[in-house]
């Protein structure tokens, strides 16, 4: 019931599980490193004081090695730990293993993620809304005697005049929108969806749909099912308008043809 009512904490735990492989390496490689020099400060401080203190024999210098060098600050629970009870000791390892290594390192890595995470959307924020401001500056040039907000109204007109400000091309840009790709885009942006699902073409639209648009086509964007969606609705509306531009024409055609068919039948007639 607990982990069901806090999902946070079962991702944790699935965390410290995931990690738990690469800790246990982590530690065998710290044994490996601990016994290496084990042996090098016993062969090198053999017959001296300091060898005589620390390193009288292999276990001693790992041992030395591994609580005064590496943990000091276990240091004396683990001397009063080992005067009592050998599984005393790998109980208090493991619980080091575990606690200081493993949750405390899961903990960190956490925090570091959430700083980053907010950071990243702090930054995000504050180029969109500096993006926001200098578009609605340069629409405000536009409209002069006019109060532009998100609501206000943009035509194709407008639209290709703000990119083509060099002060509205370059905020696009630092948005990481190709400006002449979004000048190509202008069919795309000027639709709207209808309640059948079908897009259809607009003269006009609010600021803030144009502002959606611009963010949706930012080079760093990844792919999804909506772009997908929009994409075919698209693709289908520019396939209908091809037909219906060339049956338009096919008929025009026939039309000529046939008047022009009658038109050489009567003289014919006339000339009888």
């Amino acid at each position: 019931r607990l982990l069901r009512a806090i999902p946070e904490l079962m991702v944790l735990i699935k965390g410290v599980v995931s990690a738990s492989r690469s800790v246990i390496l982590t530690m065998l490689l710290l044994v490996v490193v601990v016994f290496l020099f084990g042996v090098a400060f016993k062969q090198l401080t053999q017959d001296t004081a300091l060898g005589d203190k620390y390193f009288g024999s292999l276990g001693s210098s790992m041992f030395n090695l591994f609580v005064y060098a590496t943990f000091p600050d276990f240091a004396t629970i683990v001397e009063d730990t080992t005067g009592e009870h050998v599984v005393f000791v790998l109980l208090l390892f493991a619980y080091i293993f575990i606690a200081f290594f493993t949750v405390l390192n899961l903990l960190v890595g956490v925090i570091v993620q959430v700083v980053q995470v907010v950071s990243e959307v702090e930054h995000e924020e504050l180029i969109v809304k500096d993006v926001r401001r200098r578009l609605l500056k340069a629409l405000q040039d536009l409209f002069p005697d006019s109060h532009c907000g998100e609501r206000t109204m943009i035509c194709r007109a407008d639209f290709q005049t703000m990119l083509c400000t060099p002060a509205t091309a370059r905020a696009i840009h630092e948005l990481g929108v190709d400006v002449v790709g979004l000048l190509e885009s202008e069919d795309f942006i000027f639709s709207e969806a209808s309640t059948d699902g079908t897009v259809n073409a607009t003269d006009q639209i609010a600021f803030g749909s144009f502002m959606e648009a611009v963010l949706q086509l930012r080079g760093s964007n990844q792919a999804t099912v909506k772009d997908i969606v929009n994409l075919r609705k698209w693709f289908a509306r520019m396939v209908a308008v091809q037909q219906e531009e060339t049956v338009h024409s096919i008929k025009q055609d026939v039309t000529r043809a046939v008047e022009r068919g009658r038109t050489v039948a009567s003289m014919q007639e006339e000339e009888a």
